[in-house]
């Protein structure tokens, strides 16, 4: 165990009583972690239902420093998680999605990476796919991007990475005193379609936060699983999601290309896209599996379609 414990306050958003089973398991694995100086804050939007029993249920297995807020302002991923900054507490501020599982060293792993090295001011780690119907566990790992799983970036050991990823993220507190909150425009919402979404708080953030020389790490032990869901992978949810990753990179490359950030933005997706073709296209081919072929012509092609289609930025305000 670690001898120095910083306060860790982790913030979790929802908008939805569908996800109250999902919050609740997530709040089960918060409560098993080896490491207890933890701070909860639930950030409830749209449903006041969904506020009060997770307020509810936090109290009732004993959380012990547990907070829920309900969000009377603008909507948004972003906005919410904002909320949950001015009210955390802690030395460290984690952001994890709804519906993920914290491993039980988590919380530990997290913290002891923060204290490797003064410069690390962002810690990430994997999220393995939790198939809700193991029938879908057919998807390759090179295309787990698609249900925000990251298995296809199988690196062992804690090494610096470009931008956190924003279902598994933390930072130290400090960054956001620095550099401001996460930029609303940034951020997904409901009331804009997945493949009209701008680029994510979570590699914005991240970029901004490398500018004032500062460190993002990603540590294979800081584990989360991601459920995963039968509609992730329904035509409709691949083709936006496809579509989306492809506009994205376009405006990260556009966007913070332009800011002498890196020599190379997009060198992660070029050694994917490369896995991609000379091993997922291979094995399709060699087992003649047609439909594993198709998927991913279609994927790469949606990917490509976004990558090219004309955007703009939404507002800024």
């Amino acid at each position: 165990m670690l001898a120095n414990k910083p306060l860790l306050s982790i913030v979790v958003t929802s908008y939805t009583t569908e996800r109250l089973k999902d919050i609740f398991e997530l709040l089960d694995s918060i409560k098993s972690q080896t490491y207890k100086n933890i701070e909860v804050i639930f950030v409830a939007e749209r449903s006041k239902e969904l506020y009060e029993k997770v307020k509810e249920y936090g109290e009732k297995i004993g959380l012990g420093m547990f907070k829920a807020l309900f969000n009377y302002g603008e909507p948004g991923l972003s906005q919410a998680r904002n909320l949950g900054i001015k009210h955390a507490n802690g030395h460290i501020i984690a952001f994890v999605d709804d519906d993920v599982v914290l491993s039980s060293c988590w919380a530990e792993e997290l913290v002891r990476t923060f204290m490797l090295d003064d410069d690390i001011i962002g810690v990430t780690g994997p999220a393995l796919p939790l198939w809700v119907d193991k029938s879908l566990s057919w998807l390759p790992e090179e295309l787990h991007w698609l249900v925000s799983c990251t298995t296809w970036f199988n690196c062992k050991k804690i090494s610096d990475v470009r931008n956190v990823w924003g279902h598994n993220m933390a930072f130290k507190s400090e960054v956001f005193k620095r550099i401001g909150y996460f930029q609303t425009w940034t951020g997904f919402s409901y009331r804009v379609p997945l493949f009209a979404s701008s680029l994510g708080e979570d590699v914005d953030f991240s970029l901004r936060a490398k500018k004032i020389g500062k460190r993002l790490v990603y540590n294979p032990k800081v584990k989360v699983w991601h459920k995963v869901y039968s509609y992730r992978l329904s035509l409709k949810f691949i083709g936006e999601r496809s579509f989306w990753i492809g506009r994205s990179r376009r405006m990260l490359k556009k966007y913070y290309g332009k800011k002498g950030l890196s020599e190379n933005m997009l060198s992660t997706e070029s050694l994917l896209l490369k896995r991609i073709f000379s091993k997922l296209f291979a094995r399709s081919v060699l087992y003649s599996d047609v439909r594993r072929f198709l998927i991913v012509l279609l994927i790469l092609l949606l990917v490509m379609l976004g990558y090219l289609f004309p955007f703009r930025f939404r507002s800024r305000a």
